[in-house]
């Protein structure tokens, strides 16, 4: 199986230092999901939760190199989705390898590029403009406390559980939230500004009693 490294994903596999710049960044911020791995293969799918739209990222390591496949739009092979799956599958590689240092350095100089804080505030960040930017459809539940569907402009729908519109505070069933540890996603922070635009959102909510078994 062949080996990863940083020099070969930024060198051979990112179409520009700029692209591999945007991938190491997606890489930090967990906007993906694994969602298939077959390790007697080497072969890898991800669902990546992007700007304009949710693409699938899929990637095999061969004896001598890599094949890669992403659906986003991007009009070359070394697409910034392609550069974060390599950069987490790498990961994935030197974490088997743990009496290898050198392995698992190459992986700390990606990590290092942003302290924890700052890959924080600006993975919320990201998702605050996306919801802004993206066009979501909004499939309003009967309470606005409770479960919506959020459609994606791919037709992709998330169900989103508000429990509180004036914080975002909630959940939801994408994997961007599933794994981003942020407790936000750009479907949640869409459906909050969403509703902070009803007029009648404050009568409505002093109505409203959060249902019993979704109470946090």
């Amino acid at each position: 199986m062949f080996e990863l490294t940083t020099e070969y994903i930024q060198k051979d596999i990112a179409d520009s230092s700029q692209i591999f710049q945007r991938g190491v960044r997606l890489y930090q911020e967990g906007v993906y999901n694994c969602i298939e791995m077959d390790e007697v293969h080497s072969a890898f799918v991800y669902e990546i939760d992007a700007n304009f739209g949710d693409y699938t990222t899929r990637v095999r390591l061969l004896t001598d190199g890599v094949q890669t496949a992403c659906d986003c739009p991007y009009p070359g092979k070394g697409c910034k989705h392609t550069v974060g799956v390599l950069l987490d599958v790498m990961h994935r590689q030197n974490l088997k390898k743990s009496t290898q240092v050198q392995s698992l350095a190459s992986v700390a100089t990606v990590d290092d590029f942003l302290t924890p804080d700052e890959i924080r505030a600006q993975a919320i960040s990201d998702r605050r403009q996306k919801a802004r930017k993206e066009p979501f459809t909004a499939l309003m539940g009967d309470m606005l406390k409770g479960e919506h569907i959020v459609e994606t402009p791919r037709k992709r729908r998330y169900r989103v559980t508000l429990h509180d519109p004036h914080t975002g505070a909630g959940h939801c069933s994408c994997p961007d939230f599933l794994t981003n540890c942020l407790g936000t996603c750009k479907h949640l922070v869409y459906l909050a500004e969403t509703i902070k635009k009803d007029r009648t959102m404050s009568a409505r909510l002093s109505q409203e009693r959060f249902p019993a078994g979704l109470r946090r």
